[in-house]
């Protein structure tokens, strides 16, 4: 009988780690989760996309919003550039059908962001060009007293608004409980001429949460006469957010995104037992590795959404000029996973469908609007799924590290669900560069059979379980690749061990 020694993993909620090195990650992280949930300690492949209405073109996504009402009516609007690049056009999605062209909002600025609010029943639109529009459910008409500007937020009544070109530290506030009423005295300079603007307006606990590229700053006084300077504060220094649609509130936190230096990062800031809001400090060092390799001139386009446990944080990934890499962090767990094949513009969250559910706007050059769904494919193509392991060192039976010795690795043994005829790839690396490959897995599961009496197939067992013989000459370590890029093909891996028996060292 052999007598080989293992590594058991069976906890796979850490996420994946490219900072350190796969020789010395611990137990349950990864070197890399492609495409992948990591829950209930199962390493399982993601859900896809399907299209919602028609496809309206070959343009980018520019904005889109959940536009609902008090008397449950519940729209889908997003904006497009025309066909000719003269114009960006409005349209609605009433949760069936096409969507509709928006009477009165066929004449936006071609090729410029928008960022929408909804306050009082109607949806205004902001995008430091235009003047505001007014959705009301049906028309959009323009509204000449809003200031122009990029950024707004309807918070304790008023709205917010900044991000104007000629006065870029500028925070103007509508007359409360109206947000078509603004005087013309009423705003305040955020730390005005100091080299910096207001880059986004989010809300965290009972403050409206005013970013610039290098600092953070609140609004804390609230009353129905005015807002002064002495209302202000200042929450964070020496760094900031550089993306409005990257901010996103998961509860006590708001996760923005970062960039002074070289690599970008995701902060926090985050709301104490006291109620008071302070610099909660970096969330992504595990990922500095794939953050390391992000377009930084496309930053400002980055944009995220909150599910309740999830943030997906779209970002250009290496020379790509629209968001074409999900990251996912989940905020149980503090994991991270991430994601490619969606390219997400804006993110809306809306209850059009009787649930709250995720929506996005393609990226490139398509002018769809998707919703993230439960089927097993993006919008009809495959998803590429892969999970790459810690890199396994040969230790000794006492769990010593033995780096210097080489192990001859004998055995996988893999357990996943069964129920799907799915090939699960498995490949090797004895150096965490090269992979070849070793076997593959089907994950359908053998029925039990009653060979005698009922001798046909009496139900399938929930997992199926696998031995892999590793063909690979003896190494330091090894370094295993689970992968499927099949469409319509569901994966959940349960837990691997892998066996292996240490050489001796040569006198």
């Amino acid at each position: 009988m052999q007598d080989l020694l293992r590594y058991s993993e069976r906890e796979f909620h850490k996420g994946y780690n490219n900072t350190m090195k796969p020789e010395i990650l611990g137990p349950g992280y990864a070197t890399d989760a492609l495409n992948c949930v990591l829950e209930r300690d199962t390493i399982k492949k993601r859900n896809g996309y399907t299209i919602i209405g028609n496809d309206l073109g070959s343009k980018r996504g520019l904005g889109i919003h959940a536009h609902e009402e008090s008397d449950g009516t519940k729209r889908i609007i997003s904006l497009f550039d025309q066909s000719d690049d003269s114009n960006a056009e409005l349209w609605a999605w009433t949760g069936s059908g096409n969507h509709a062209q928006v009477s009165g909002g066929t004449s936006f600025t071609a090729d410029t962001d928008m960022n929408f609010e909804t306050a009082n029943d109607a949806t205004y639109t902001f995008n430091a060009t235009d003047a505001s529009y007014k959705y009301d459910g049906s028309t959009a008409a323009s509204v000449a007293a809003i200031p122009v500007t990029k950024y707004a937020k309807w918070f304790h009544n008023y709205m917010f608004c900044a991000g104007n070109s000629t006065t870029p530290s500028r925070l103007y506030f509508s007359n409360v409980d109206d947000p078509e009423t603004w005087g013309g005295a009423d705003y305040i300079d955020v730390n005005p001429n100091d080299g910096d603007e207001i880059t986004g307006l989010h809300v965290l606990g009972d403050e409206l949460v005013v970013t610039k590229r290098n600092r953070v700053w609140v609004l804390t006084g609230f009353t129905t006469a005015s807002f002064a300077v002495t209302d202000l504060a200042e929450r964070i220094t020496g760094f900031g957010n550089i993306s409005h649609r990257s901010m996103a509130n998961i509860g006590n936190d708001l996760l923005f995104l970062s960039f002074i230096g070289t690599i970008p990062h995701i902060r926090s800031l985050q709301r104490t037992r006291y109620a008071v809001n302070v610099a909660g400090g970096i969330i992504s060092e595990d990922i500095e590795g794939t953050l390391d390799g992000v377009n930084t001139a496309q930053l400002g386009r980055a944009a995220s959404v909150f599910d309740g446990r999830r943030l997906y944080m779209g970002i250009a990934n290496s020379s790509d000029t629209y968001n074409s890499l999900i990251l996912i962090y989940d905020t149980v767990h503090k994991g991270f996973t991430r994601w490619t094949g969606l390219n997400p513009a804006a993110w809306c969250i809306s209850t059009i469908g009787g649930q709250a559910e995720l929506y996005f706007q393609e990226a490139s050059a398509d002018s769809v609007v998707y919703k993230l769904d439960t089927s097993t494919s993006d919008n009809g193509s495959a998803i590429d799924f892969s999970y790459t392991t810690r890199a396994f060192v040969c230790r000794g039976a006492r769990g010593d590290v033995k780096a210097d010795t080489k192990a001859k690795w004998k055995y996988l043994y893999m357990t996943a669900d069964s129920g799907s005829d799915v090939d699960l790839t498995i490949e090797t690396s004895p150096d965490t560069y090269t992979y070849e490959s070793e076997d593959t897995m089907n994950l359908l599961g053998t029925s039990s059979v009653l060979p005698f009496t009922l001798p046909q197939p009496f139900g399938v067992p929930e997992m199926t379980r696998q031995r892999i013989n590793i063909g690979r000459n003896p190494s330091h370590l090894l370094q295993y690749k689970f992968s499927q890029t099949e469409a319509d093909k569901p994966v959940t891996i349960r837990e691997y061990s892998v066996l292996f028996k240490p050489k001796k060292l040569r006198g």
